[in-house]
């Protein structure tokens, strides 16, 4: 019994450290740009993967799960690895032709590997990617949640372990094989495709703000090339309250005449744009707008020259509909035959863009109004009053927060839990933006609620993760440490979440990175266990806490500013004070950028301890 134990735990962790590898693989890959420039999450109402993509997919990931075969854990004739997860991942990603694809390769690697297993497991392989790729489609193309990951993950693996047994001789040698390598390749493969959902979630998220920039980019640059030529003219028409009717009469005879019935939609918003219409008779209601438009107008044009041809809003007949249509295939062949038609067209389509365009900068101008206000809200809830306690002369606290955006992740924290004991705290929730700064106040609310309680901080983080964890859809984190003073004595007990590690400035003029376990994140994962550490301050000793915005600030050679250079930036000065410290990072910080835009939150704190009965210099 307990030697079998021993065996599932270094099976396990063997295992967990090959998952850990292909999690940096897979992250390497999504930062290339090669690889970037495909679409993670696949559109809904457009299950077609492109060829490249999924040649890629299968080529990398069944690579990938050569490795994971050739790098696994030999028991007996049998393999224990985490060749499953990348054959998955691979389906779950392309479909079924790249699950099939990297299944295939890793199936067949598998077999000739050998073994009296060898067979069962090279089936398993391509099922598990074929079944990744069925994964696709039932869920439209978007990747799995962390919870259906797992579960996913585990039926595979038993489904694999069912297979060994059914398929390899002899029967009690593979009855043997299973009961030890069962147990640790089903969790190794559900703890790696859980974690792979999470990442895949946030460059999905990452993708659809790119993509929204690109958009507006090249809107703005279509704009820029037409003024010149078109935009005064239009701007006359609007002034003298004339407006030119497009010649669209010339188009009829190349368009096609066709009927709607009453409630029928024409087009959806973000639908491919590939058709313009021209009403005959009938009503057609403009959704998003709440217009309703008729006989004469032209509808569709905006789509059909926006770079990207989506429709911008929803058109649903409100009557009985007769139009004629022509699709921008068509369009195209007849720009030199009849050219005047269409810089009409252009005019109607720039006269109603900058109506849109009003209306957006009046929304924006709105939204701007409540980010600030938003700003304000959040900059309240962070201690503002420096110094906090100016009676106190055993400690001095100083601390900032310069969010990316109007508001950010980032947050500090610190209270007098009674006369003798300071809580502080610093963290960074995942991403930017409402979302984050939301997700902050409510880390920040609930780590307060729980020092109050009087606990260790293992004890806080620890109630605070299970309270974050179940209503967790969005799959938001938060990295935290937290500390807890004793200020007579100087002894520290803190714990960590997935933080950087402090550094402790020493009186004698020594820096060193505080010797800090890394913890999981906060809200990533249910009953995670959080340990209390201590050590103890000596009287003139700065600890000096801080986001990852500070060491991954970026020059203009994309050069990130460094855990190193901060502490030789910090061991460069001459730390008498708190205040000083963090004045001194902060501009070293924005040299070292040279004008190059914050693209994270910074925030930090610094608390200096002075001693029981010791008077401030």
């Amino acid at each position: 019994m307990w030697q079998l134990a021993g065996d599932f735990l270094i099976n396990i962790l063997n295992l967990v450290e090959y998952v850990a590898l292909l999690l940096i693989v897979f992250y390497i890959l999504f930062q290339l740009k090669f690889f970037y420039k495909f679409d993670i999450q696949q559109d809904s109402s457009d299950k077609k993967v492109k060829p490249t993509k999924i040649l890629l997919l299968i080529v990398l990931f069944g690579l990938l799960s050569v490795y994971s075969t050739v790098s696994g854990i030999k028991i007996g004739g049998a393999i224990a690895n985490t060749r499953d997860l990348s054959v998955i991942t691979a389906g779950m990603l392309g479909g079924p032709l790249a699950g099939i694809g990297a299944g295939l390769i890793g199936g067949i690697h598998r077999y000739f590997y050998g073994g009296f297993t060898a067979l069962p497991c090279a089936i398993a392989t391509v099922m598990a990617g074929m079944a990744g790729g069925i994964f696709y489609f039932i869920n439209k193309g978007k990747f799995i949640s962390p919870l259906y990951a797992a579960l996913f993950a585990v039926v595979m693996e038993v489904f694999h372990m069912l297979l060994v047994l059914l398929l390899s001789k002899p029967t009690q040698e593979a009855v043997s094989v299973v009961q030890i390598i069962a147990l640790p390749m089903i969790l190794a493969n559900a703890i790696g495709l859980t974690l792979f959902s999470f990442m895949i979630k946030n460059f999905s998220k990452q993708q659809e703000l790119a993509a929204t920039e690109e958009k507006i980019k090249a809107e703005l640059d279509m704009i820029n090339s037409l003024q010149t030529n078109v935009l005064p003219q239009i701007t006359q028409e609007m002034e003298g309250n004339q407006e030119s009717t497009p010649s669209i009469e010339m188009l009829i005879p190349y368009m096609t005449k066709e009927h709607f019935t009453e409630g029928e939609l024409l087009f959806q918003k973000d639908d491919q744009a590939d058709k313009l219409f021209y009403i005959l008779h009938g009503l057609l209601e403009l959704i998003e707008i709440n217009k309703i438009v008729g006989e004469g107008c032209i509808i569709g044009e905006i789509g059909i020259f926006s770079p990207f041809h989506k429709r911008t809003v929803s058109a649903r007949c409100h009557t009985e509909l007769e139009v004629y249509s022509i699709d921008q295939d068509k369009m195209m062949q007849l720009l030199y035959k009849i050219p005047h038609v269409f810089i009409d067209l252009i005019r109607l389509t720039i006269r109603r863009f900058t109506v849109n365009l009003k209306d957006s900068i009046s929304e924006k101008e709105k939204i701007e109004s409540e980010l600030k206000i938003a700003h304000s809200i959040q900059s309240s809830m962070l201690p503002r009053e420096f110094p906090p306690f100016p009676e106190r002369t055993d400690i001095e606290i100083f601390a900032t927060m310069k969010p990316a955006k109007e508001v950010g992740g980032d947050f500090y924290d610190f209270a007098l839990i009674n006369q003798r004991r300071l809580y502080f705290a610093i963290g960074d929730v995942a991403g930017k933006g409402i979302p984050a700064a939301l997700f902050m106040a409510i880390s920040k609310t609930l780590l307060k609620n729980e020092v109050l309680r009087g606990i260790s901080p293992g004890e806080i983080l620890i109630n605070v993760n299970n309270i974050l964890y179940p209503d967790n859809e969005e799959c938001m984190f938060v990295t935290v440490f937290c500390g807890i003073l004793d200020t007579e004595t100087g002894e520290l007990g803190y714990a960590n979440a997935g933080h950087n590690p402090p550094l402790i400035c020493k009186k004698n003029g020594t820096v060193q990175f505080m010797d800090v376990k890394s913890g999981f994140v906060l809200a990533g994962m249910g009953d995670i266990h959080y340990e209390t550490y201590k050590i103890k301050l000596e009287p003139g000793d700065v600890i000096f806490l801080y986001t990852d915005g500070v060491t991954e600030a970026v020059d203009e050679q994309e050069e990130q500013f460094s855990s190193k250079r901060l502490k030789k930036t910090i061991e460069e000065i001459a730390v008498n004070s708190g205040i000083a410290l963090i004045e001194n990072i902060e501009k070293t910080v924005n040299e070292f950028s040279g004008g190059v835009s914050q693209s994270d939150d910074i925030t930090m704190l610094a608390l200096q301890y002075f001693g029981k009965d010791t008077i401030k210099r």
